[in-house]
């Protein structure tokens, strides 16, 4: 294997992604090195529920430092994806726990449970 430096390597990674997340990685690259989510969508064109997914790739690949994100787009994907519910319990000195509700429809009758 021939030796790649830093900038050869993270070109190579981001071309083996999917074409609409090295679009949505240009447009942030275009804003700074930081972005916010929202303002990224705003120029993406697209909800910010959109443009997180279309940078999940980008995140697994470790691309894309997380500084809060994470949890916004958990939000969203949980209470507008799926018509769940995202709380925390927090405790000083004790840690903190999240709570995530999520709808599930049994197909035999229809009926709709909560997983927790």
């Amino acid at each position: 294997m021939t030796d790649l430096n830093v900038v050869e390597l993270i070109a190579r990674n981001i071309g083996k992604l999917p074409l609409e997340t090295q679009k949505v990685l240009k447009l942030a690259a275009c804003i700074g090195s930081t972005f916010n989510l929202d303002v990224l969508a705003i120029v993406n064109e697209a909800s910010s529920l959109t443009t997180a997914t279309q940078l999940w790739s980008a995140l697994q690949a470790g691309l894309i430092l997380r500084t809060g994100m994470g949890l916004s787009i958990s939000y969203q994907i949980v209470t507008e994806k799926h018509g769940g519910s995202l709380s925390c319990k927090s405790e000083l000195d004790r840690g903190a726990e999240f709570i995530i509700r999520i709808p599930i429809r049994l197909e035999a009758d229809n009926k709709v449970a909560t997983a927790v």
